[in-house]
């Protein structure tokens, strides 16, 4: 979810399953402000996973918290 047409694509997908009823959606390995723009467009809840802090919650990885691989993901404190 980098470019414009996958930003439009992603939102649409968000929206679809939080519209056939789902409970929550995860949103992983896209730009903040799409997580921010899919967060505030539906009604269930989103969980980011390095997403973006606005996220209605977080999910970190073990594995990527520990560093047991050779590049650190930014959102890992």
């Amino acid at each position: 979810g980098r470019g414009e047409a996958e930003y439009a694509r992603i939102a649409a997908d968000a929206s679809a399953v939080a519209d056939a009823g789902a409970f929550s959606v995860v949103i992983e390995g896209v730009v903040e402000s799409l997580a921010q723009a899919i967060t505030h467009a539906i009604a269930c809840p989103t969980i980011g996973i390095g997403a973006s802090v606005d996220c209605d919650g977080q999910v970190l990885v073990v594995d990527d918290m520990l560093g047991m691989f050779e590049r650190t993901a930014r959102f890992v404190k």
